[in-house]
């Protein structure tokens, strides 16, 4: 998870905090609060005048990916995208093939899984074979999003 601030003076976003900076919460000019929940998913506690994606904040709200937050006369933007994890395949009852190749993994074999949806893949090759994830639409390419400019 990423969080993009919107620095006016420089018309760029420029990344606030990492996920490994979120695990208490993060205040937004003192309005609004992104915590993390279960599941890599986060919520926001927002005073009066928060909005989200353009609309009037509830006092708390789930947050998805992208999702616009302006608080306080600023603006920011969450990304939940993370680079797929590197792992070593242990078989288990079921047979689990490659999202891409549709090829059966092996117990030991190196594999990349998708961090949205779970895919597994035959390590890179596999992975980074498309732009993005057969099953969910996740990129590929390892770089992280960034929010198109404001102004």
């Amino acid at each position: 998870m990423t969080l993009w601030f919107w620095r006016r003076e420089a018309k760029c976003w420029e990344r606030s905090v990492a996920e490994t900076q979120m695990e208490s919460g993060t205040f937004l000019n003192g309005c609004a609060r992104i915590i993390p929940l279960p599941g890599r998913s986060f919520g926001v506690l927002a005073r009066n005048g928060v909005r989200v994606n353009g609309r009037e904040c509830l006092p708390f709200e789930v947050l998805s990916d992208r999702d616009e937050i302006f608080a306080g006369g600023e603006a920011w933007c969450l990304s939940t995208m993370a680079p797929a994890v590197e792992a070593m395949f242990g078989a288990g009852k079921t047979q689990v093939r490659c999202a891409r190749c549709l090829g059966a993994l092996k117990e030991g074999e190196a594999v990349s899984v998708c961090p949205c949806c779970r895919a597994h893949y035959h390590g890179v090759d596999c992975w980074t074979y498309d732009p993005a994830c057969a099953k969910c639409g996740h990129t590929t390419s390892g770089k992280p999003w960034v929010p198109d400019p404001l102004e």
